[in-house]
């Protein structure tokens, strides 16, 4: 009798234990299906305007598709699996860029009620990739919210999706304000004139258009700082530099790496800062090619 109570004593938390594992698992299976339906309800197609954070003038249209997918998660251990619920899709943009890329590792915060996506953009800025974040609630029947990289949200985008609505092009009139202009400095061409030895010699500056990745399309439009190339004419020589620095927070230009037409390395840069004069968009700059400085002052047209 005092064996079989003895095995009863010790059987007891070998129950309560397993009781408890099944508890547990139960507990987690009824909310990733409460999750799943939470987010079921976000699936679908999504689109809307685009307007930029600076002055909240409309940058283009976007298009957000959303759906579900379940991943398995396991320990370091090998031991312990869980089920997460990840968000999965894509995001179409036209207007001040053109782009498309898809994104499988979104995800919906409970406790903010939040949909969080993020994408890393190849940077030549720095080594290490640009993190570009969106976030985005459900109010009053549309999906608000923001794109932006991180510390530099006053130059995102934000908009306001609703589902099943058509996917337009958006007329090019449209298309205006700060962020507009700054972007579309680097597609106008520039004159000035040089002084040299009693010569005027005409100068002739435009930015070269680079082939850029879906993410990083949309990085240069998110970021006030950017890299691209350009190409200075003075007269009949020409110079090519290959690391050109925008800074849109500072108006500032910063160009090194100069090659010439045939491909000679030079002792070259140029630094600039930009302006608005008479209503045109105007670089004054310093042209500095090895122990001779150049003032320049060139203008769009």
């Amino acid at each position: 009798m005092k064996i079989n109570l003895l095995m009863w004593i010790l059987f007891i938390p070998i129950i309560s234990s397993c009781a408890k594992d099944m508890n547990n698992q139960d507990y987690q299976k009824i909310q990733l299906e409460e999750m799943s339906a939470r987010m079921n309800e976000l699936s679908g197609e999504y689109s809307g305007k685009l307007f930029s954070s600076l002055d909240k003038s409309t940058l283009g249209n976007m298009k957000l598709s959303l759906s579900t997918h379940t991943d398995v998660q396991t320990s370091s251990s090998d031991v312990i699996s869980r089920q997460v619920l990840n968000l999965m899709g894509s995001i179409s943009i036209v207007g001040i860029v053109n782009t498309e890329f898809e994104f499988t590792e979104g995800y919906f915060r409970e406790d903010t009620k939040e949909i969080q996506l993020s994408f890393k953009a190849a940077n030549t800025i720095q080594a290490s990739p640009a993190l570009i974040l969106f976030k985005a609630k459900m109010i009053n029947g549309a999906l608000v919210g923001a794109m932006f990289t991180q510390g530099q949200e006053k130059y995102g985008l934000q908009f306001s999706l609703v589902r099943n609505k058509q996917f337009d092009a958006v007329s090019s009139l449209e298309i205006k304000g700060i962020r507009f202009n700054q972007i579309n400095r680097s597609q106008l061409t520039y004159f000035g004139n040089l002084e040299v030895s009693n010569e005027n010699l005409k100068i002739m500056m435009n930015f070269n258009h680079l082939d850029l990745g879906p993410l990083e399309s949309l990085y240069k439009v998110i970021s006030p700082r950017r890299v691209t190339e350009l190409s200075m004419k003075i007269d009949n020589f020409s110079i090519h530099f290959k690391q050109v620095l925008i800074d849109d927070q500072r108006g500032t230009l910063v160009a090194s790496n100069a090659l010439s037409e045939s491909g000679k390395e030079l002792k070259a840069t140029l630094s600039c800062q930009y302006f608005l004069a008479q209503g045109k968009d105007t670089y004054e700059c310093l042209l500095v090619n090895k122990s001779k400085v150049f003032n320049l002052l060139l203008v769009s047209i």
